[in-house]
């Protein structure tokens, strides 16, 4: 079955985690970590980014409170 993504925007991408399997956005105003599985093309996200607009998976988004 085909993921459904989503489009997120946010204002910073800051750092991946220290396994690497995540990555820290700050996202209207707050940290959150998303695991680089649940991102469409994580290898097209750059760290230090500033007002990124990325695909996230869509049951992962609702999970977190994102849309």
């Amino acid at each position: 079955m085909a993921q459904d993504y989503v489009s997120i925007e946010a204002e910073r991408v800051v750092r991946e985690s220290a396994s690497g399997k995540a990555v820290l956005f700050v996202i209207d105003g707050e940290d959150v970590w998303i695991p680089r599985s649940q991102i469409h093309e994580p290898e097209d996200i750059k760290m230090g980014s500033l007002n990124v607009l990325f695909e996230v998976a869509e049951w992962f988004a609702k999970q977190e409170g994102l849309i």
